[in-house]
């Protein structure tokens, strides 16, 4: 009856709220440039007399055009020196005075250092109004998706902080946090599973938890949590079992003592439960996430770019279920608002911030076009303007336009910029990856004039580091050695790059690995380059990292014969 209620309830109050925010959304994709033009209107006007707005003139620019003229697009190592600080405790850098700063949602730069993203008041509201209307879509075309439990999986708001006390976090996390009291009685984890440190303890303990309930929305953004998500059932489906029948929960070391406090308050003994998924175990063979929760209306994971290969095993663990893809979602920003099932195209969210577009083809260059200029089929990158102080903001994204909702483009993702690889949500760079191979030579006493590390697909996927094979011979790199060097380098991309530290001590990626190409493959494949591209030789730039998944197959391993 209470569950009912609960139900009744959440339902009601969104889809009240949801009507007219679905009204609202329709009026503003159908006059994209003016919406546009008031949005940047705005972000200038409030940031005109702190000290980045005085020092680009914001108060004197009255167009786009003038907006363009007055300020370089920008990257975020042009924007460190002032996020530094915002993050020092100073005011009215980057946005007012009396503009409150929540937390600083972090992620992995190009260069060693992370990235700061400041989390104002008015950028939270923003995110939250861009989840919640890509929700009340969703209820919309799937009204039994609050039927049961609400399965959402975030990271934490807070995993760190500045030396001033700032929580630096994931700003999603924060989201998820915030919701109504009443909200999160539908929701089958407490908030602080997210903090679980360690990957195995926080796969286990949700599976754990939601084995106890209905689960009729999942929502976990990246598809290779799913599947993490689904081998870990799998794999200690003995273990979880009996936990659930004892009602115990034995995660196969510690848990904070405060966490550990809170979920053993939800934690219940249910040796029904166990015994019926027991004979489904029985009779399949293997129990999969499909079995255990047959009642999940949809789920909410990226469905393109380069993630797209992880949907198979997906469906194989969940079953054919409808995706949702959550949007084009950064630190820096929710970009899109997916409308349909099975599509990675979402609607370019342009009440939040202001967009300028550079043609892919163009890359370098700093001629852009606004979103209502954008043409059907064309690639490009897109530049943010947000309340967090981010202006011109080249995000390295590159996007697609796959058609209009009213006049407003719809952007599938492809993939990160042409020099970032990112198989689970890394977002490894070049620089990252020549630093990280500098470093190894120096501690191993070897010197490779090229290499190029190119992403490889398994389950779990992981990167292979592709040297020619005299240059690997020389050091004995077909021995031992070649696990050295890998080993190196996955310590150093660890120590560089935290989300990849993070995938990789999750298991959604393994361990790199050296293979050995034919001797002289890397000058063959930069002529064929040349050729194709029409290019000159001295424009020709050698790929130390490749973000494509077909990369490798055009060398030759070294061992096959010729």
């Amino acid at each position: 009856m209470r569950t009912r209620l609960i139900t009744s309830v959440v339902y009601g109050w969104t889809w009240l709220h949801g009507m007219h925010a679905r009204v609202a959304f329709r009026r503003r994709t159908a006059r994209c440039r003016d919406v546009q033009r008031r949005v940047l209107d705005d972000k200038l006007r409030r940031a005109a007399e702190t000290e980045y707005g005085r020092r680009y003139g914001f108060a004197r620019v009255k167009t786009p055009d003038e907006y363009r003229r007055a300020l370089p697009v920008m990257e975020y190592e042009a924007l460190a020196p002032w996020v530094e600080r915002v993050v020092r405790g100073e005011e009215n850098v980057l946005f007012p005075r009396g503009e409150r700063l929540i937390m600083f949602a972090m992620t992995s730069g190009t260069t060693a250092a992370p990235k700061y993203v400041p989390v104002t008041e008015r950028y939270f509201r923003e995110l939250a109004r861009g989840n919640f209307e890509w929700g009340v879509h969703l209820l919309a075309d799937h009204p039994s998706v609050l039927t049961h439990s609400i399965l959402h999986i975030v990271s934490p708001s807070r995993e760190g902080e500045t030396e001033i006390g700032v929580p630096c976090g994931a700003a999603t996390g924060l989201v998820a946090e915030s919701q109504r009291k009443i909200a999160h009685l539908k929701y089958a984890l407490p908030t602080a599973v997210y903090g679980i440190g360690d990957h195995a303890a926080k796969y286990y303990t949700i599976v754990r938890m939601a084995m106890e309930r209905k689960i009729s929305l999942l929502i976990a953004a990246n598809p290779s949590t799913l599947v993490a998500l689904g081998s870990c059932l799998e794999r200690h489906a003995d273990r979880l079992l009996k936990d659930l029948h004892d009602g115990s929960l034995d995660v196969g070391g510690d848990l904070d003592p405060a966490i550990l406090r809170t979920v053993a308050r939800r934690i219940t003994r249910m040796p029904g439960r166990a015994a019926e998924l027991e004979r489904i175990r029985a009779r399949a063979g293997r129990l999969l996430p499909k079995e255990v929760w047959p009642e999940i209306e949809s789920i909410g994971c990226w469905t393109g770019g380069t993630l797209t290969p992880y949907l198979p095993l997906v469906r194989e663990y969940w079953g054919e279920r409808p995706l949702r893809d959550p949007g084009l979602i950064a630190s820096e920003g929710r970009m899109t608002i997916p409308l349909e099932d099975g599509e990675a195209g979402g609607v370019l969210d342009i009440g939040s911030h202001f967009y300028e577009f550079i043609p892919f083809e163009e890359e370098g260059g700093d001629e852009t076009l606004l979103a209502h200029e954008l043409e059907k089929g064309r690639k490009y990158f897109i530049l943010l303007t947000t309340s967090s102080g981010f202006f011109r903001y080249n995000i390295s994204d590159v996007v697609e336009v796959a058609g209009f909702y009213g006049d407003t483009p719809i952007l599938r993702f492809l993939h990160k910029g042409s020099r970032i690889s990112s198989l689970t949500g890394e977002k490894l760079s070049e620089y990252q990856v020549v630093e990280a191979f500098r470093a190894c030579e120096r501690g191993m006493g070897f010197a490779v004039p090229l290499f190029t590390v190119c992403p490889c697909w398994g389950n779990p996927p992981h990167y292979l580091i592709l040297l020619e094979e005299r240059c690997g011979a020389a050091w004995g790199a077909r021995g031992p050695e070649a696990e050295d060097l890998a080993a190196s380098f996955d310590g150093e991309l660890k120590r560089i790059n935290m989300e990849y530290r993070s995938k990789r001590e999750s298991g959604r990626l393994a361990a790199p690995v050296v293979r050995l190409v034919e001797e002289g493959a890397f000058e063959r494949d930069k002529q064929a380059h040349i050729l194709k591209s029409g290019g000159r030789m001295e424009q020709y730039k050698h790929p130390y990292l490749s973000p494509n998944l077909d990369h490798c197959a055009r060398f030759r391993p070294a061992e096959s014969p010729r």
